[in-house]
């Protein structure tokens, strides 16, 4: 995508948005003002609700303040559902992680055990033969 929007020359009197008519929200890409400049919303309400229901309802047609409503609110949900996700891998990764180091640590001290306990009997059993 090119880092400009055409404008026509009969369409030089036609506004550039900054705010997505349909959900309120600022355009913070270059995607959403050209989406918004030709669709008449953001790239995210022209894929949700513009381009399924337009082609079936007219292309006047916009969806109400309820369904852009619920829209919102399910995705914030989904979203806050999604970092909860992140932060449990996160805490399951550092538990694992804790845990595999406590393992190796066990580990070492096993061997070093078992080499202290190894040098006794060589030195208890040299005592024995002498």
């Amino acid at each position: 995508m090119s880092n400009f929007i055409d404008i026509y020359i009969n369409e030089r009197k036609k506004v550039v948005p900054a705010f997505c008519k349909i959900c309120g929200n600022i355009l913070q890409s270059l995607e959403d003002t050209a989406s918004a400049y030709r669709n008449g919303g953001c790239k995210d309400c022209f894929v949700s609700f513009l381009e399924p229901n337009r082609s079936l309802k007219g292309k006047e047609w916009e969806p109400n303040k309820k369904e852009v409503k619920d829209s919102i609110e399910c995705q914030r949900k989904f979203e806050k559902l999604l970092n909860q996700q992140e932060i449990l891998t996160k805490t399951a990764n550092n538990e694992h992680n804790i845990i595999k180091n406590e393992l190796e640590n066990t580990k070492s001290t096993l061997t070093e055990l078992v080499k202290t306990s190894q040098s006794q009997l060589v030195q208890s059993s040299i005592r024995f033969k002498i």
